[in-house]
């Protein structure tokens, strides 16, 4: 296996880290962000206004839903083909989390499954308690993993993820094959707060004349370059649906840059095809109110 360096590329990498390092300057001199104070003052007011338990309940209320998919060219042995989409799972948020989850799971038929991104909490501090629900959850799966970072997510800690069995895309492909057909899943860092994203790279040497593109991404800002290039599908997430809502699904914050017509659910860009995840687990605080987590199985025709 190449080294992370070689994958993402040299200025690529610096640049991550150049992120990293700075967001970890900035806790350490104690500047809080919105997400933080969020964090700290939310769970109060849900408690001083007794929601706190409805809000925990449908943080575990993870929804299962079915998207099929139409995609051109799609050979033969994978008309039918089924791809489990889970994202933001920020599993040390609460570790019960993980058994609901698999639980979940257990009963669905799925070949494939693709991860988006965020799979800790906050940034900073030890990720082992991440890591250990993360071990549980790859253990149980029944098919190959594939995924990208997220911008919760270190970049030192790609080989942890891939010594669990997930094949991490680093600005790059792997070829899915069943016979002599096969599907091109590619993958890009973080296009969105770590803008470490290199679409190019990671189509490069791809045989796309004769095989369909599905395009893993933290975040759905990614739907203008992949229009460009003719990506077919494009799977998503960060936007957690907003988390909480209020009624009429009024967001309260998205640390989106796309339009809001990407932040959930299907959308569409020219003829490239894409779905932002509403977020399999949650940020910051362990509840959701009118967006509740979601496991899509997308279906590909």
């Amino acid at each position: 296996m190449k080294s992370v360096e070689e994958r993402l590329g040299r200025d690529v990498l610096a640049k991550r880290l150049a992120v990293e390092a700075r967001r970890r300057e900035r806790r350490r001199k104690g500047i809080l962000d919105t997400s933080r104070l969020i964090c700290w003052g939310f769970p109060l007011l849900c408690k001083v206004g007794f929601l706190y338990a409805r809000g925990r309940r449908n943080f575990h209320n993870i929804q299962v839903r079915e998207n099929p998919v139409t995609v051109r060219r799609l050979p033969e042995a994978f008309r039918g083909f089924r791809i489990v989409h889970l994202s933001d799972l920020h599993l040390d948020l609460d570790v019960t989390f993980t058994d609901t989850l698999l639980r979940v799971l257990e009963g669905l038929e799925y070949d494939l499954v693709a991860m988006t991104g965020d799979y800790r909490n906050f940034f900073d501090g030890d990720a082992e308690a991440a890591h250990v629900q993360m071990r549980r959850l790859v253990a149980a799966l029944k098919a190959p993993v594939y995924g990208v970072l997220g911008n919760h997510d270190r970049i030192e800690e790609a080989d942890v993820y891939e010594s669990m069995g997930i094949r991490l895309l680093l600005n790059e492909h792997a070829l899915v094959r069943k016979g002599n057909d096969a599907l091109i899943m590619a993958g890009v860092d973080d296009p969105n707060i770590c803008k470490t994203d290199d679409l190019a790279k990671a189509l490069d040497g791809a045989e796309r004349d004769a095989s369909p593109t599905v395009l893993l991404s933290h975040s759905p800002s990614i739907h203008a370059k992949a229009a460009a290039m003719g990506v077919d599908l494009v799977l998503a997430g960060h936007t957690h649906g907003g988390q909480v809502r209020m009624p009429g699904g009024i967001l309260l914050r998205c640390s989106e840059n796309s339009h809001h017509s990407y932040w959930m659910g299907e959308w569409r860009d020219g003829e490239t095809q894409g779905y932002t995840s509403a977020g399999s687990g949650g940020c910051g605080v362990p509840v959701r109110f009118y967006s509740l987590p979601e496991v899509v199985i997308h279906i590909l025709h």
